[in-house]
């Protein structure tokens, strides 16, 4: 009975071109879903929308009304803005 010799034996011969770069395709999409995931995760939120100007409109009338201090609005406008 004859036994290859080179190691790899019959192992990956039998599944043709696909065997050899199937792998390669497989972690590289592996990477670019690691890749993807960290650029986009790390984003900052938008603070653009009508929301923030509807907020900061509200704590602007709250400031001239009274209720909060000075320090308060400048802390609470940092934060929305």
């Amino acid at each position: 009975m004859w036994v290859h010799c080179w190691g790899w034996g019959n192992r990956f011969w039998g599944m043709g071109p696909v065997g050899w770069w199937m792998p390669w395709v497989f972690w590289g999409l592996l990477i670019l879903l690691f890749i993807y995931l960290f650029t986009h995760l790390r984003k900052p939120p938008v603070a653009d929308g009508p929301q923030d100007r509807e907020a900061l409109e509200i704590l602007k009338k709250r400031y001239v009304l009274g209720e909060i201090t000075k320090e308060d609005f400048e802390n609470m406008k940092r934060e929305i803005q």
